[in-house]
């Protein structure tokens, strides 16, 4: 019960601000939970077709970017301020510089910096991490799961996107989840093109990432990888090959195929353009045939494949197997920098918890082996008797023989 001291106190005219303040708050958050363009998570924007399919100059990403870049210019906040506590301190010690001359993967390999590299300087909100999705990012073990999952209870494609999320916020990039409605003319797999389509007008960079690919080591910025590769300023889409294997062959070129499950995309003059042949191939207006990819594997990749990468030979850049494709131990190319499990999306838990476990083992035996002298008793081996029977046994002899 309220005392009449207190209630003689409080103006009646607060009481009516705080009310009409209370629903105005309520108003705006209701409007804000059913607009379709962002969730209040931060991490899943909804759109419907139109709004990627069929609205060629959307602000969509331009209005995402422009409120990530204000937040990110608080002086009281850090490029990782939406990670929970503890795993920005459990990285960033491991953080490589952009300009590092040289990088030693898991596997023990060193890689090294051409002499005058191009980045020098982070670009953070200049650089967008794309994850796109059709299918339910909620219930049990999804990304939007309300309950408390165990490590094992979440998805391998939830864990997938965790570690995109977690590389973005690590190096100050923007990151975004598109959900786009499920097209049954097209093939799922469709909706990163007109997602990269509209992000790239946006942005400088746009990485894009099946869920079932990784960063290897969330540590190591984009901008060095876009110095180790030589990324230039004509490069429209740069991305893997598949392995050097006959199955991977296109057998009417002759070449192996590329894998659009890691994409780098950038803002070039002829980006715009590239983007848009890609999007309306299955129209048939400009590459007859096309409409076959619609739906037939391995759909949008073979357009890559089959035409792209012939009549914009100058825009696409080819990265190495080994380092931007398949994972650890898988036979072929070791996913040095980015592991992309494909087909066996069973393993991505373990290769998640892998990565993060760099972070953890490592250190701490480093810090067991410099405690050592506090924690390390180590025993004299107790001394031995020494056997009579055998030592006296030759003099005995000797008497015996004289």
């Amino acid at each position: 019960m309220h005392s009449p001291s207190f209630a003689s106190r409080w103006p009646r005219r607060k009481t009516y601000s705080i009310a009409v303040g209370l629903t105005i708050a309520t108003i705006l958050l209701v409007l804000c939970y059913r607009a379709p363009s962002i969730s209040l998570r931060g991490i899943a924007m909804k759109t419907s077709a139109d709004d990627l399919y069929n609205t060629p100059h959307s602000n969509f990403f331009q209005t995402v970017k422009s409120s990530t870049k204000s937040s990110q210019t608080n002086p009281s906040s850090s490029p990782a301020y939406d990670l929970p506590p503890g795993v920005f301190e459990l990285i960033r010690p491991h953080v490589t510089s952009i300009t590092a001359k040289n990088f030693t993967s898991r596997t023990g390999k060193v890689y090294q910096l051409p002499e005058a590299p191009r980045f020098t300087k982070p670009m953070r909100n200049q650089i967008l991490i794309l994850d796109v999705e059709s299918r339910d990012i909620g219930g049990p073990g999804g990304l939007l799961d309300d309950g408390t999952p165990s490590t094992d209870d979440l998805q391998g494609l939830t864990l997938g996107r965790l570690n995109h999320y977690m590389f973005a916020k690590l190096h100050g990039y923007d990151y975004q989840l598109v959900q786009l409605p499920v097209d049954p003319t097209l093939h799922g797999t469709w909706n990163k093109v007109p997602a990269m389509r509209e992000a790239i007008k946006h942005y400088e960079y746009v990485v894009f990432m099946d869920g079932d690919a990784i960063f290897t080591h969330p540590h190591l910025p984009l901008e060095w990888l876009l110095n180790y590769w030589g990324v230039s300023d004509n490069t429209t889409m740069a991305l893997a090959e598949d392995p050097s294997d006959p199955f991977f062959l296109n057998v009417k070129r002759l070449d192996i195929n590329l894998n659009t499950g890691f994409v780098i995309a950038h803002q070039t003059p002829r980006s715009e353009e590239f983007f848009e042949a890609w999007m309306t191939c299955p129209d048939e207006t400009r590459y007859p045939g096309c409409g076959m990819w619609k739906l037939t594997h391995t759909h949008e990749q073979a357009v890559v494949n089959e035409y792209l990468r012939y009549d914009y030979p100058e825009e696409i850049q080819i990265l190495p197997c080994t380092e931007a494709n398949r994972y650890p131990n898988s036979g072929d190319c070791e996913g040095e920098f980015i592991s992309h499990y494909w087909p066996f999306k069973d393993m991505i838990p373990a290769g998640a918890k892998e990565v993060m476990a760099q972070y953890f083992w490592p250190p701490l035996q480093k810090a067991y082996s410099h405690d050592r002298d506090n924690i390390v008793i180590a025993m004299d081996a107790p001394a031995k008797e020494e056997d009579t029977h055998d030592t006296k046994k030759p003099d005995a002899e000797a008497r015996h023989t004289a």
